[in-house]
């Protein structure tokens, strides 16, 4: 029996990547739902399907397909197990950035191509406009509400040349043409000097999506930059870096702790740097510049005000009760972006709560004791498969296919698994999280079926 079991994964395995590269189409688009609450919908089929729930699962959810089995309930919708208490922003399949609605599941391509659940602890963007409301073209026109730029009096110019979207970003083109009469800065501000409160030891994280759209810095060099500022708004120091800018729009960010003691508030924005007597002449586009109080970038969040928080993403999948100690076994497919400082939940409740580690990236399975945890380790933005089993005797993980780590210890009751945090209404170790495909069995697989389904 064990042998056919790992062969008919082998084969199911196959099949689901080959179907991979058919399966993009509508990526991003939502899907017709499937049943209405945790019951089945009228018509819809309440057993089985050839292949689906793969290899005698429990519970499937299957992103790719867009549909999700549990049990002794047959198929219910995806959207059943979701929770977001705002709008929210993502890039769909065309590479478009799009608005989600409240409570509606964000499906889009992963960082690796295939179609995926996006979820994300909750952030707050603090610049309050990055729509470039109220900006007026003209020599030097205005910048958008709450921003400055720089009209200097050393022979270089600034003009807002226009406004637009690109990929569905709101842009601000700006130029800068002249020759310095003395060394200067040309700046723009996305922010004034005493509106984002900000205190020593906190991390912040600042964004922005850049080109040059014409012209040529010449010798002059570009900063991305965020200034710490004392309580009146003065200058205290600051932390810049030199991006390198080309005609694609990218995305640069810059993580930072706030160093100094005396630090209220934060300033983002850009300069050149001008040496006396340089030349300069380029049009700039700066597009949904972004400060958020996280240790990474999360996904575009959409401002034209005041500062605006997107709210946490929850799935909380329901599961056939497991006693303490019950055999159970659970595997997730997954993409994680960027690394949290303390832990990178892929899989929570604490009952079974599957982690990446942070800096060495092993896998680890806590309910209550940290151990144990892989010798091999996930590299970040790349396809990852985690795989838990466990019953009164021990329990076992595995990660992409590699060692198997266990011990003796086994885990309580549970009747649900929280996906990419440690538990509901919680940020805490919750990472940005692309989930591909989630399964749960009601036995304890080998540790040749774990390899397997990991690999």
């Amino acid at each position: 029996m064990p042998a056919k079991l790992s062969e008919g994964i082998r084969r199911r395995h196959a099949h689901s990547i080959a179907t991979h590269a058919t399966a993009l189409e509508g990526i991003g688009r939502r899907a017709p739902a499937l049943g209405a609450g945790l019951g089945t919908a009228p018509g819809l089929l309440t057993g089985p399907v050839r292949g689906f729930p793969a290899d005698g699962a429990d519970v499937h959810l299957d992103v790719i397909g867009n549909r999700l089995w549990v049990a002794g309930r047959g198929f219910i919708d995806p959207a059943s197990v979701f929770t977001r208490a705002s709008p929210a922003w993502a890039f769909d399949n065309t590479g478009t950035l799009r608005q989600y609605g409240t409570n509606e599941i964000r499906r889009v391509p992963s960082p690796v191509g295939l179609p995926s659940w996006l979820r994300e602890p909750a952030s707050t963007n603090a610049i309050r406009n990055n729509s470039m409301t109220g900006a007026v073209n003209g020599a030097p026109g205005t910048p958008p509400t709450n921003w400055q730029k720089g009209d200097l009096t050393t022979g270089i110019a600034t003009e807002i040349v226009g406004t637009g979207t690109e990929n569905g970003l709101p842009y601000l083109d700006v130029r800068w043409s002249g020759t310095a009469t003395a060394a200067t800065a040309a700046q723009v501000f996305f922010e004034a000097a005493t509106i984002v409160a900000a205190a020593q030891g906190q991390t912040w994280t600042n964004s922005v999506y850049l080109r040059v759209v014409a012209g040529s810095l010449g010798v002059s060099v570009f900063f991305f930059r965020l200034i710490e500022n004392g309580a009146a708004g003065n200058y205290l120091q600051e932390t810049a870096f030199n991006p390198s800018l080309t005609s694609a729009l990218a995305r640069f960010t810059s993580t930072v702790p706030v160093v100094n003691a005396s630090a209220a508030f934060l300033r983002p924005g850009i300069y050149a740097s001008v040496p006396n007597g340089a030349t300069i002449d380029v049009t700039l586009r700066i597009a949904a510049p972004q400060l958020e109080q996280q240790a990474f970038p999360t996904s575009p969040i959409l401002t034209s005000g005041s500062a605006v928080t997107r709210a946490r993403d929850e799935f909380v999948v329901p599961l056939p009760t497991i006693a303490a100690g019950q055999a159970h076994s659970q595997v997730i497919d997954f993409v994680l972006p960027f690394d949290r400082a303390d832990w990178n939940r892929l899989t929570g409740d604490n009952a079974i709560a599957l982690a990446i580690q942070p800096a060495n990236g092993r896998l680890e399975v806590w309910n209550g004791s940290q151990a144990p945890n892989t010798t091999n380790a996930y590299t970040k933005g790349a396809r990852g498969k985690a795989a838990y089993a466990g019953d009164a005797v021990g329990r076992s993980i595995c990660l992409n296919g590699g060692p198997i780590a266990g011990d003796s210890q086994t885990h309580p009751t549970l009747s649900r698994v929280i996906l990419g945090q440690l538990g509901v209404n919680s940020d805490g170790q919750s990472p940005l999280l692309h989930i591909h495909d989630f399964r749960t069995y009601s036995r304890r697989l080998s540790n040749e079926q774990l390899r397997l389904l990991t690999a």
